[in-house]
């Protein structure tokens, strides 16, 4: 993850042109529930955004 502070520093060494994608993920009400879709329980490995091998599975 990546901070304002962190853009700002990137942005001011920059050459060119700079994309930057940021990504926020709502945080759930209820833990459990945020790895269901539908009726199906999801591993939680494959729906934790925070996890860096399985944002590299998608």
């Amino acid at each position: 993850e990546i901070n304002d502070v962190d853009v700002q520093e990137l942005v001011r060494r920059s050459i060119g042109r700079l994309t930057i994608i940021r990504q926020t993920f709502p945080v759930p009400q209820n833990i459990s529930q945020r790895c269901f879709r539908g009726n199906h329980r999801i591993s939680s490995t494959l729906c934790d955004p925070k996890d860096p091998f399985a944002q590299n599975m998608e």
